[in-house]
């Protein structure tokens, strides 16, 4: 966390690798791997410029509304990562105009 130096390290195990398409990991603290939530990712390409992501994340407990919030660690995430994607478009869009 940026505002508080806070750190919260993770680990994980990858369970399926299927590139472009999907990977499948699992996702917790370091020393519990095996029996940690699993996340998976998929990727479909609905255009030639355009793709959907389906984020899907099994067995974590319902910790929403807590300080420190896994929930809110990758809604924070998705938000730098839609900013960022933006960011590019952006920067793509200008070069055309150029």
């Amino acid at each position: 966390m940026e505002e508080t130096g806070q750190e919260f390290p993770t680990a994980g195990r990858y369970l399926r690798i299927d590139p472009p398409v999907r990977l499948d990991f699992t996702w917790g603290v370091p020393g519990s791997i095996d029996d940690a939530p699993r996340v998976s990712v998929e990727l479909e390409e609905i255009a030639a410029d355009r793709t959907r992501m389906t984020f899907t994340l099994i067995g974590l407990p319902d910790d929403s509304g807590e300080d420190a919030s896994a929930y809110d660690g990758w809604t924070s995430a998705f938000r730098v990562l839609e900013e960022a994607l933006a960011s590019e478009r952006e920067a793509s869009a200008t070069e055309g105009d150029i």
